[in-house]
């Protein structure tokens, strides 16, 4: 029920933006309860729900048998003070944000692209012929279903959201670039493809994204000054936006700091009391935070004695897969390891020519600890948080942080288990090819390394879910990627 009606709530937020943005008009009629339903998956008593609010408000008028129609009624100057306020408080984000969609996004659409045929050409031609606001968006969204990861949708849709796209039609010209422009673009791109040239496919989705994002600057800089700091928006992936985010947020704080943190080696978390004191949230709170960890098998709680912790070597206790919690979170780590095998090509070398000689050195010297500590089924973890401390751009740190938080989740998978997951490569061996790629600044030989070693994790960590009861479909849920609006 909770969840019900936070959705309920996104639904709401995104009809009360898309009037606000003049995208429904007065008089206008909106899309059916099923059509509704299909579009943000999610049941017709929710969407009633939301619909039934904007009514009591006095945005639509809504009756059994009639379409619902917008009623709303804006002024010039109230519609341009929303345009104006919208933007003002996220352009400074956008020049950040359109480089770390080249190195994130690019990727994938190029890979969604590869996985096309015929029929998905010919399913498109349309909506590049017509090219409306919507249809731009909707062609870019198809390419990344054919990926068959949700969180990669997610994604795509918190940055569509967070730049305001989804709110405009075609009314006002808020892609920035002519249509016939975009349509040839698009055509070429799609030319290519059929080519089978993946670098040359790879170079014109870049250059698509490129000029687009500099018009649309251009545009954005010219009539829109930034907002002063205190009222800025930063650019945040809300993957947990409408579940427990306090709860899951500080889970994931908690396993960071047990296995490379504070708390590493240490073999009991501190009372409730003192971590929510230490945390600033209730105790509550904490309670059911470590119950999520005791689910995970990563802590184990003792009565009367307090809440023992599983380090790395030791065997921890089984996940529990009846868990819904448990369950949905395992497939958010196993969708994760796709999106940083088809964007680490581009975000490693970005990193690698922005950090400096004395950085380098100390990364370095964090994975020679972890050789002489045997702590090397760590390494990957270290390069994910090298990446979040030292990437140029806020985006790709804050992207990067949301993966290797999802990646946490699945530790305890193996060390639940007496035997190591097969097909994957000795951690020493890894460790020790990373430092000397890094040594010699061989970002190539880094890439090759971080991709081959989650090809190999990718196909054992599906397996061992698989066999411990996840259905395959349940790795591939799909979440409510439209429900996630911005601030």
């Amino acid at each position: 029920m909770k969840n019900e009606y936070q959705f309920s709530n996104l639904v709401y937020d995104f009809f009360l933006m898309r009037f606000r943005f003049q995208y429904y008009t007065n008089g206008e009629t909106l899309p059916s309860i099923d059509i509704l339903c299909r579009e943000f998956s999610l049941s017709a008593q929710t969407v009633k729900a939301a619909l039934r609010r904007l009514r009591s408000e006095g945005y639509i008028d809504m009756h059994n048998g009639r379409p619902t129609k917008v009623i709303f009624r804006q002024t010039q100057k109230e519609y341009e003070e929303a345009i104006f306020t919208f933007f003002s408080r996220r352009s400074y984000a956008y020049p950040d944000l359109f480089r770390t969609m080249e190195q994130m996004l690019v990727p994938l659409f190029a890979e969604g692209l590869k996985r096309a045929d015929e029929n998905d050409f010919m399913y498109l031609a349309p909506y590049i012929e017509r090219l409306g606001t919507d249809d731009l968006l909707y062609i870019f969204s198809y390419l990344l279903q054919k990926l068959d990861n949700p969180l990669a949708l997610n994604l795509f849709w918190e940055v569509s959201l967070f730049m305001g796209l989804l709110f405009f039609n075609d009314k006002e010209d808020y892609t920035f670039r002519r249509k016939h422009i975009l349509r040839e673009d698009i055509k070429n791109i799609i030319t290519i493809r059929k080519t089978q040239n993946w670098k040359e496919l790879h170079e014109a989705f870049l250059k698509f994204q490129s000029n687009t994002a500099e018009q649309a600057l251009t545009h954005i800089s010219k009539h829109i000054p930034p907002a002063e700091e205190k009222e800025r928006i930063p650019f945040t992936w809300r993957i947990y936006y409408g579940r427990p985010q306090l709860c899951y947020s500080l889970g994931i704080r908690l396993l960071h700091e047990i296995y490379v943190g504070e708390y590493q080696g240490k073999q009991y978390l501190p009372s409730y009391e003192k971590m929510a004191k230490k945390y600033n949230v209730s105790v509550s709170t904490i309670r059911r935070t470590i119950n999520v960890l005791n689910q995970f098998g990563a802590t184990e709680s003792v009565n009367g004695v307090g809440t023992y912790v599983f380090f790395e070597g030791e065997c921890s206790n089984l996940p529990d897969f009846t868990s819904t919690a448990v369950r949905k979170n395992l497939a958010l780590f196993f969708q994760s390891f796709e999106l940083i095998i088809y964007s680490c090509e581009e975000v490693i070398p970005s990193v690698f020519s922005a950090m400096s000689g004395n950085k380098r050195d100390k990364l370095i010297l964090h994975l020679e600890e972890n050789i002489r500590l045997n702590r090397c089924k760590f390494t990957l973890w270290h390069l994910l948080l090298w990446i979040v401390h030292n990437s140029p751009q806020k985006g790709i740190q804050d992207i990067y942080f949301h993966l290797y938080s999802l990646l946490l989740w699945g530790y305890p998978l193996e060390t639940s288990k007496k035997d190591t997951l097969e097909r994957i490569p000795d951690a020493v061996q890894f460790t020790q090819s990373v430092i000397t790629s890094v040594k010699e600044r061989n970002y190539r030989q880094c890439i090759e390394l971080v991709k081959n070693l989650l090809t190999d994790m990718l196909p054992a960590a599906e397996d061992y879910l698989l066999l411990h009861g996840i259905m395959p479909e349940e790795l591939r849920l799909a979440p409510s990627i439209r429900l996630s609006l911005p601030v």
